[in-house]
């Protein structure tokens, strides 16, 4: 009777792991298969997002730089201005301190501090209106044109 049951026992024991091994060869390969083309898809999702984010950075970094060189743009206009006014009075200045020297009334340095004046005067124009060529040449890279 003992024989029996150890025979009886070995069998469904066999029988189970034989089922088991069976099944779990079965149901792992197309699990693995479903599970790579989520995976793929959420991956090609997050792709997708990525470059929408990067191209909107994109954008406004660009819509930033162009404000930014109009802004320079304006600036250095100002600044010929400004620099046109300085030349206007430098101007007027050697022209006084020219009639008081030949009068007599100034010393010789005043005249030579406003023809110095003058210079400085036309130089920072020169230069302010480098800058703004620059700036010009900068802001038409900027638009694209």
């Amino acid at each position: 009777m003992y024989t029996q049951r150890s025979a009886l026992r070995w069998k469904g024991i066999l029988s189970i792991l034989c089922l088991t091994a069976i099944v779990m060869a079965t149901v792992s390969v197309p699990l693995s298969g479903w599970w790579g083309g989520s995976h793929a898809l959420r991956r090609d999702k997050l792709k997708v997002q990525h470059a929408q984010n990067a191209r909107e950075d994109a954008r406004q970094l660009m819509r930033v730089d162009i404000e930014t060189k109009w802004s320079n743009l304006s600036e250095a206009y100002l600044q010929i201005d400004l620099a046109r006014r300085s030349v206007a009075s430098a101007t007027e200045n050697l022209r006084l301190n020219r009639d008081s020297y030949e009068a007599g009334t100034v010393p010789l340095t005043d005249l030579l501090d406003a023809q110095t004046q003058l210079r400085l005067a036309r130089d920072r124009y020169t230069e302010a209106c480098t800058a703004y060529c620059n700036a010009r040449t900068a802001y038409r890279q900027a638009v694209g044109e």
